[in-house]
């Protein structure tokens, strides 16, 4: 019996002092694979927003661009943001019966376009942290138009969407998806957390400086309009704020 044990502790101190050997090779890989899960110098990130709140998810920045950094170090990128963002609606109202039946027929339209560029500043963090900073310049242009034709009369409405409502039975017209020329600046800061080798979630804040110029609104109509309306509005926009992204930030690194 005392044999049998004895093999049995033999065989232990074997097995244990293969598996001690085992783990002492790996654990330099481990290190290795750990060390190399952040982005490096010349490999580029792709990003979108995840709002799980919500269920909503997004592209990034606040006028949904799709995000791309490219690492000129290991600690240095240049980012890059940019949206093209169209909508074309048609909209059909009608009302065959009574006595004053009606078909109106509306297009609305909006493009905008964004570019964003910058620099980021990544500082050591953690193995799987990385914190930066960065700054970057932002242009924006926003075009939209808005054709009503109620088989009578058409208005064409460049640089926005037209809005009616009634008060006091009179018509009360009002305007929005206004065309416009934004341009300024980000002070960003933020974090990379890897979650695994070439993939990062993180957060996003920054303070923000921009000047909106909203272009004017400007009608012309075919046939007999009722009521008429020729709205002359320059409006303008200074605005200085911090901004939180709405969401979490979820990347790649290619």
């Amino acid at each position: 019996m005392n044999k049998i044990y004895g093999l049995f502790f033999v065989g232990y101190l074997v097995s244990s002092h293969s598996y001690g050997q085992d783990s002492l090779r790996t654990v330099p890989q481990h290190a290795s694979l750990e060390h190399h899960l952040k982005v490096t110098y010349d490999e580029l990130t792709m990003e979108l927003n995840i709002n799980p709140f919500n269920a909503e998810l997004s592209l990034n920045n606040l006028i949904d661009q799709l995000k791309l950094r490219f690492f000129t170090s290991d600690n240095f990128a240049i980012r890059l943001g940019f949206t093209v963002n169209s909508i074309d609606k048609d909209i059909t109202t009608s009302n065959p019966y009574g006595t004053n039946p009606y078909n109106i027929v509306e297009n609305k339209k909006s493009t905008l376009i964004g570019v964003n560029a910058g620099i980021e500043k990544h500082f050591l963090g953690t193995r799987r942290l990385s914190p930066y900073i960065g700054i970057e310049l932002a242009i924006a242009n926003r075009s939209s138009s808005h054709i009503i034709n109620d088989g009578t009369t058409e208005t064409t409405i460049d640089n926005a969407w037209r809005t009616t409502s009634i008060v006091n039975n009179s018509f009360v017209y009002g305007y929005e998806q206004k065309a416009f020329f934004q341009y300024g600046a980000n002070i960003i800061a933020g974090f990379d957390f890897y979650v695994a080798r070439h993939f990062f979630v993180g957060y996003e804040a920054a303070y923000k400086v921009s000047y909106t110029d909203y272009k004017g609104v400007s009608i012309t109509t075919v046939g007999t309009p009722f009521p008429q309306d020729n709205p002359d509005v320059q409006e303008t926009e200074f605005s200085l704020s911090p901004y939180l992204l709405n969401g979490i930030r979820v990347g790649y690194v290619f």
